[in-house]
C-alpha cells in the first residue's frame, strides 16, 4: 500500500518540525508522532520517494549559485531539466509535477538557522528565473484538463492523482512569497499576493479564473485546490493591472461566483465553505466597492451571496471560520456605505445588510434549539464570539427600526421564560436553552448599541438604543438582587459585562457625542435620581462582582477593565470618584469589601489585585497637587496597618506566627497591592508621599519572606526541600515581593529623580541589594529539584532579580561610586550575587530560556555603561564565562537579545582595548571608584597555555581563552557582511574595537575572505576592508559610525556575488552560525 500524498507532506512536516524546533515539548511532540507514524507497515517502502525529494530540492535550494568546472550553475540547468519533463509519458510527468511543486515550496521556505540573506537571494533568483515557467507548465496542464473535461476519468487513479499534483504545483506558485512583507501578524483576509509585473499576461492569455472554475465546477474530488487557486487569485495586487484589465478580471471572478452560487455546486463540505468565504473575504478586500458597483452584474452578485449568507447562518456545522469571513466580507461592503452616494447600490446594500441581520439574529437562536445544551460552548469561546460581534454591529444599523424591534420582542420574550424557570427547583435542559438564547440576545444588543459609532446617529435610532439598555439594565439589577436565588451563568455574566463595555464606549465616555437624550431616557425608565444616576448603575454591578464572584478570574478581570474603562480621563475620573458608591470603595478598600480577591482566593485571581489598585489609584490621582498627599495617606492606610502588623510579628523574639499560612497570604497579597499603587504613581510628588508611607517596614518584611521556611528549624542532615515548603522556593511568595521590588525601582517619567538632599534612589538599591543577596544565598544551595520545577523554583527568582538591578542602573537617580568610596558593599554584594546566579544557570540554560537570556543581557548591558570596571575586575574563569554568554547571545536568532549583547561587547572591548594600550597595572577608575586590575588584560595578552589551564580547572575541558574574542569577531563579521541582519547597525558597532584589539588576527581573517570571493571582486573588496584598518585608532562614536558605514559598504557588494557559495562545516565545537562560512574559523 502506497502512501498518500497528504502522507508524505505530513512525514515532512514532522521531520523539520524535529530537526528545526528550539522549544523541547514541540521537538518531544514531533518525536513522539514520528515514532507512531514509522510504526506504520508502508511507511518504509514509500518513504523513501520523499527522502530523495527533499535531498533533491535541498541540494538545488544550497548549490543554486554553484559553478562546475565549465562555469556553468548545474544546479539551475537541473530545474530546466526538470521543466522539461513534463512533456514526456504521464510517470514523468507526474515526477517532474511533483518534484517543481516541491521545489517550489522548499525555495519559499526560510530556515533560520542558515544565512537568511541568501535564502531570500536564492528565493528571488529562482523567482526571476524559473517560477513563472513552472506556473505556465501547471496552467498548461490544467488548459488540457479542462479541455477534455466531460471525458476526464475521476475513477482513474493515475490522472485523478496527477491532476491533484498539478493544482497543487498551481497553488504553490500562487503562494509563494514574491516579497518579504507579509507581517507574521497580518490576518488571513487581509493578505495580498504581491505577483511581479511579469506575470501581468499569463492571467488573461490563459484565461486564469475561467481555467479553475471549470475545473472546480466538474470535478469535484479537487474542488478545494482548485477554490483555493481562485482565492489566490482574488488577493492579487491591484496595481499589477490597470483599470480596465482590472475591471475585467473583477466582473469574471463575480460571475464565476454566482455560477457556482446558482448551480448545484454551492460550496457545501466545511473545507470548501471555508474557503469560499475567504474568497468572497479576499475579493473585497483587493476592490474597492465602486468597482463592484460598476459591474453589470452587481445586484444579481449582492443578492447570490446574500442568499448564500442566510443558508450559511442557518446551517449548524458551518465552519467557524468560514463564519468569520462571511461576516468580515459584509463588514468590508457596508462599512463603505456612509460615504457612498450611488442611490440605487446603495439600497441594494442597505436592503442585504437588513436581510443578513435578521438571519443572524435568527440563526443564533434557532441554532440553540438545535445544539442545546451544546450550545454553551459557542459561547464559551469569548474570542471567537466578541470577533463576530465586532462584525456584526457594523451592518446591524441599516433598517435599524425594524431590528431593533425584533431584538425588543425576542428579548422580553426570553426574560419571562427565563424568569418562570427559575421558579423551578431543579434544573432543566430548556433552562439551559432559554439562558443561551437570552445570553445571544445580550451579546446582540450590546453590538447593536456599540454599532452607532460606525453610523450616522439619528434620534430615533437613538431613542431604540436607549429602549433597549433600560431593558437589560433592569435585567441586571433584577438579577443582582435575587443571585441568591438563583444558579450561577458565568455566560450570562460574562454577556452581561459585554453590554456594559460596549454601552460604556457608546454613551459613557468622554468622546460620546449626543448621549445627553439616551441618558435621561433611561434615568426616567429606570427612576433614577438626577446627576451620575446611570454611571451608578454599571458601577453597581462592577463592585457587585468584585464582592460576589470568588474563584472565577475571567469574570473579575473584564469587571476591572470595565471600571478601568470608566475611569479613563481626568473628567471621567472626577465623576465617578463623585459617585457615593465610589467614595465609599476608596475610603475603605480592605479585603472584607472585595472577596473575590480575598488572599484565601486562589493564585490566578489573586493576581488580579495588582490591576484593581492600579486603577483605584489612578483615580485617586486625578487631584490637585495640594490635595495629592492628603488623599494618598487616606487611601494608603489600610495597607500601612497592614505592614506594621507583619512587622510587628517579625519583630517579636518568638517568630513562629510568621510562618503560619495566614502570613504568607498577607505578604503575598501586600506586595500584590503595592506593585499596583506604585504602577500607576507617575509624578514625584505622589510617589515620594507613598515611599515615606512604606518604607522601611515594608522592605523589612519582604526581607524576613525571602529567607524563612515554614519550619523555625530543619534537622541536619533532613533537609528536603519538598518536604519543608521554603517561602524562596515558593514562586507565589517570592515573584510578587521582586515584581513590586521592580515596580518601585522604576524610574519612570523622573519620579525618583529628587533632589540632592533626598536618598531615595540610595535607600532602594541598598535595599535591593540586601534582599538579593538574602535570597541568592539562601536559593543557590539547594538541590535536588526535578527539571520540570527548575524555572519556577530558581530560574524565574532569579530572572527577577536581574531585572530589580536593572532598574536601578537605568534609573539614572544614584551615583554608585559613592558607595564605594564610602565603604559600603551593597552594590558590590548585590553584583557578586549576580555573578553567582549567572554562573549557577550556566550557557545551556540561557539558550533554552530566552526570556531568562534576555533579561540578563538587559542588565549586563545597564551595568557596563557605568560600570564596567566591575566586569573587568572579575577572576578570569568568571569573565570568561562572561564572554562566552556574550558570544551566545550574538549569534542568538532573537534580536532583543542580541542587541544589549552587542551593546555589552562594545562596551567591554572599548575599555580593554583602552587598559591594553593605556596604563599598565592597578589604576582607579575616577567614574566608578573602584580599583581596577589586571585580569581583563590577562584575556588579551597572557600566554594561551596559561589561560587554558585556567579554563581547564573550572570546566574540565580544554579552551584556550584568547579565542573568545576571536569568535566574537567572526560571528559579528559573518553577520553584517552575509546575512540580512535585523540589527545591522548594533551588531557593526563592537567591530572596530575588536579589529583594533585582534589586529594580526583579522588581518587573517580578511586573506580568508578575499581567497573566498571570485578574483573580479577581490581586489574592490580588500579595498573596502583596508580602510576599516585606516581609519583614526580612537573609538569615538563618530569614528565607529565611520565603521559601520564602512561595512555596510562591503555588505552590499559581497552578498550581490552570484557565485557565492555554501561551505560545508567545520570545527564541531562551534556553534551553527559560526559555521556558515570557512573564512571565518578561528
Amino acid at each position: 500500500m502506497a502512501l498518500s500524498e497528504s502522507d508524505l507532506q505530513y512525514f515532512d512536516a514532522i521531520c523539520q518540525e524535529l530537526l528545526q524546533a528550539t522549544d523541547n515539548e514541540k521537538r518531544y511532540a514531533a518525536d513522539k508522532a514520528l515514532s507512531e507514524f514509522c510504526k506504520r507497515p508502508e511507511v518504509f517502502a514509500n518513504v523513501h520517494l520523499l527522502l530523495e525529494r527533499t535531498l533533491f530540492c535541498r541540494l538545488v535550494k544550497v548549490s543554486w549559485f554553484n559553478f562546475d568546472s565549465d562555469g556553468e550553475m548545474q544546479f539551475q540547468v537541473a530545474v530546466k531539466r526538470v521543466i522539461e519533463l513534463n512533456e514526456g509519458s504521464m510517470e514523468s510527468c507526474s515526477i517532474a509535477v511533483e518534484l517543481l511543486r516541491s521545489l517550489v515550496l522548499e525555495m519559499g521556505q526560510l530556515d533560520q538557522s542558515c544565512l537568511v540573506g541568501r535564502q531570500l537571494k536564492v528565493a528571488a533568483s529562482f523567482r526571476d528565473i524559473y517560477l513563472l515557467d513552472i506556473y505556465k507548465v501547471s496552467i498548461g496542464l490544467l488548459k488540457s484538463v479542462a479541455e477534455n473535461v466531460i471525458s476526464f476519468n475521476v475513477e482513474d487513479t493515475d490522472q485523478r492523482s496527477l491532476l491533484v499534483g498539478v493544482l497543487a504545483l498551481s497553488l504553490a506558485c500562487l503562494s509563494f512569497e514574491f516579497a518579504s512583507s507579509r507581517g507574521t501578524d497580518e490576518r488571513d483576509e487581509s493578505i495580498v499576493v504581491l505577483i511581479p509585473s511579469s506575470w501581468r499576461d499569463v492571467f488573461f492569455s490563459f484565461d486564469v479564473i475561467k481555467l479553475y472554475h471549470t475545473i472546480y465546477m466538474h470535478i469535484p474530488v479537487v474542488e478545494e485546490l482548485a477554490l483555493n487557486c481562485l482565492v489566490q487569485v482574488a488577493s492579487i495586487r491591484r496595481t499589477l493591472f490597470d483599470c480596465k484589465k482590472r475591471t475585467e478580471m473583477l466582473l469574471e471572478m463575480m460571475e464565476s461566483v454566482i455560477e457556482m452560487l446558482s448551480s448545484n455546486r454551492v460550496p457545501s463540505a466545511p473545507e470548501t465553505s471555508h474557503h469560499f468565504c475567504l474568497l468572497l473575504c479576499r475579493l473585497k478586500n483587493t476592490h474597492q466597492l465602486s468597482e463592484f458597483t460598476g459591474a453589470s452584474c452587481f445586484d444579481k452578485f449582492v443578492d447570490k451571496t446574500a442568499d448564500f449568507s442566510v443558508k450559511s447562518f442557518m446551517t449548524v456545522d458551518f465552519p467557524p471560520g468560514g463564519l468569520h469571513y462571511l461576516l468580515a466580507y459584509w463588514d468590508l461592503m457596508i462599512s463603505c456605505l456612509a460615504y457612498f452616494r450611488d442611490g440605487k447600490n446603495k439600497q441594494a446594500l442597505e436592503k442585504a445588510a437588513s436581510i443578513i441581520t435578521r438571519a443572524f439574529i435568527e440563526s443564533r437562536l434557532e441554532r440553540v434549539d438545535v445544539l442545546q445544551e451544546n450550545a454553551v460552548r459557542e459561547l464559551n469561546d469569548f474570542t471567537l464570539l466578541w470577533d463576530q460581534m465586532d462584525q456584526f454591529s457594523t451592518f446591524c444599523r441599516y433598517h435599524y427600526a425594524s431590528s431593533a424591534e425584533w431584538l425588543l420582542q425576542s428579548f422580553d420574550q426570553l426574560v419571562g421564560a427565563y424568569n418562570m424557570s427559575f421558579t423551578q427547583q431543579s434544573e432543566s435542559v430548556q433552562t439551559s436553552i432559554v439562558e443561551s438564547k437570552l445570553v445571544w440576545t445580550l451579546y446582540m444588543i450590546g453590538s447593536a448599541i456599540s454599532g452607532r459609532s460606525h453610523s450616522v446617529a439619528s434620534s430615533g435610532n437613538d431613542s431604540k438604543d436607549g429602549e433597549m439598555i433600560c431593558r437589560v439594565l433592569q435585567l441586571i439589577r433584577v438579577t443582582g438582587s435575587t443571585q441568591s436565588q438563583r444558579r450561577f451563568s458565568n455566560i450570562m455574566e460574562m454577556a452581561y459585562l459585554w453590554f456594559l463595555h460596549q454601552f460604556r464606549k457608546t454613551y459613557l465616555s468622554d468622546n460620546s457625542a449626543n448621549s445627553t437624550d439616551v441618558c435621561e431616557q433611561i434615568s426616567r425608565s429606570l427612576g433614577l435620581p438626577e446627576g451620575n444616576s446611570v454611571l451608578s448603575v454599571v458601577l453597581d454591578k462592577v463592585l457587585h462582582n468584585l464582592k460576589t464572584f470568588v474563584g472565577h478570574e475571567d469574570l473579575i478581570l473584564h469587571s476591572i477593565e470595565l471600571l478601568k474603562g470608566m475611569s479613563m480621563g481626568y473628567k471621567a475620573s472626577k465623576t465617578l470618584l463623585s459617585l457615593p458608591q465610589m467614595q465609599y470603595v476608596v475610603a475603605n478598600h480592605s479585603l472584607d469589601q472585595f472577596l473575590a480577591l480575598s488572599r484565601d482566593g486562589d493564585l490566578k485571581t489573586l493576581k488580579l489585585r495588582t490591576a484593581l489598585y492600579e486603577t483605584l489609584v489612578s483615580m485617586v490621582c486625578y487631584v490637585s497637587d495640594e490635595e495629592l498627599s492628603d488623599r494618598l495617606k487616606q487611601f494608603l492606610r489600610p495597607l500601612t496597618v497592614a505592614i506594621d502588623g507583619l512587622y510587628d510579628v517579625i519583630s517579636v523574639n518568638d517568630s513562629s506566627l510568621f510562618f503560619q499560612e495566614g502570613s504568607k497570604k498577607a505578604v503575598t497579597a501586600l506586595a500584590r497591592d503595592l506593585r499596583g499603587v506604585f504602577a500607576s504613581l507617575s509624578t514625584k510628588q505622589a510617589y515620594g508621599t507613598a515611599f515615606e508611607l512604606i518604607y522601611p517596614r515594608c522592605f523589612q518584611v519582604f526581607l524576613r519572606a525571602c529567607e524563612v521556611s515554614d519550619y523555625p528549624f530543619i534537622p541536619s542532615g533532613m533537609f528536603n526541600p519538598f518536604d519543608c515548603q521554603l517561602w524562596y522556593m515558593d514562586s507565589s511568595v517570592v515573584s510578587p515581593i521582586l515584581r513590586f521590588c521592580i515596580e518601585i525601582g522604576t524610574n519612570r517619567s523622573q519620579r525618583v529623580q529628587y533632589s540632592l538632599s533626598v536618598p531615595t534612589g540610595y535607600l532602594l538599591a541598598r535595599d535591593f541589594s540586601k534582599l538579593i543577596t538574602v535570597y541568592g544565598s539562601r536559593l543557590l544551595p539547594t538541590t535536588g529539584i526535578p527539571q520540570e520545577h527548575i524555572y519556577n523554583i530558581r530560574y524565574k527568582g532569579m530572572m527577577l532579580c536581574f531585572a530589580m538591578l536593572r532598574s536601578i542602573f537605568t534609573g539614572n537617580c544614584i551615583n554608585f561610586g559613592v558607595f564605594s568610596l564610602y565603604g559600603d558593599s551593597s552594590i558590590d554584594d548585590a553584583l557578586r550575587m549576580f555573578f553567582e546566579m549567572a554562573l549557577d544557570i550556566g550557557r545551556e540554560q540561557f539558550l533554552v530560556y530566552p526570556k531568562l537570556a534576555k533579561t540578563y543581557h538587559d542588565f549586563l548591558e545597564a551595568l557596563v555603561q557605568d560600570y564596567v570596571v566591575f566586569v573587568t575586575n572579575l577572576k578570569p574563569d568568571v569573565l570568561v564565562y562572561v564572554l562566552q554568554t556574550l558570544l551566545d547571545g550574538v549569534n542568538s536568532p532573537n534580536t532583543d537579545i542580541v542587541i544589549p549583547a552587542c551593546a555589552t561587547v562594545d562596551k567591554v572591548v572599548s575599555h580593554m582595548y583602552q587598559r591594553y594600550y593605556g596604563v599598565g597595572g592597578e589604576a582607579i577608575s575616577v567614574t566608578s571608584g573602584l580599583m581596577e586590575n589586571d585580569n581583563s588584560l590577562k584575556v588579551i595578552r597572557e600566554k594561551p597555555q596559561v589561560l587554558q589551564e585556567v579554563v581547564t580547572k573550572q570546566w574540565k575541558v580544554p579552551f584556550v581563552v584568547r579565542q573568545i574574542p576571536f569568535k566574537i569577531l567572526s560571528s559579528l563579521l559573518n553577520a553584517v557582511l552575509f546575512d540580512e541582519c535585523r540589527c545591522h547597525y548594533s551588531m557593526s558597532r563592537p567591530i572596530l574595537g575588536l579589529i583594533l584589539l585582534l589586529e594580526d588576527y583579522y588581518s587573517r581573517l580578511k586573506l580568508q575572505l578575499i581567497v573566498s570571493l571570485p578574483p573580479s571582486q577581490q581586489n574592490f573588496v580588500s579595498e573596502l576592508m583596508d580602510e576599516l584598518t585606516k581609519l583614526p585608532r580612537n573609538l569615538y562614536a563618530a569614528n565607529k559610525d565611520e565603521c559601520v558605514y564602512g561595512i555596510q559598504a562591503i555588505f552590499v557588494p559581497a552578498n550581490s556575488l552570484d557565485s557565492l557559495q555554501m561551505c560545508p562545516p567545520f570545527a564541531s565545537s562551534l556553534s551553527s552560525s559560526q559555521r556558515r562560512l570557512p573564512f571565518l574559523r578561528t
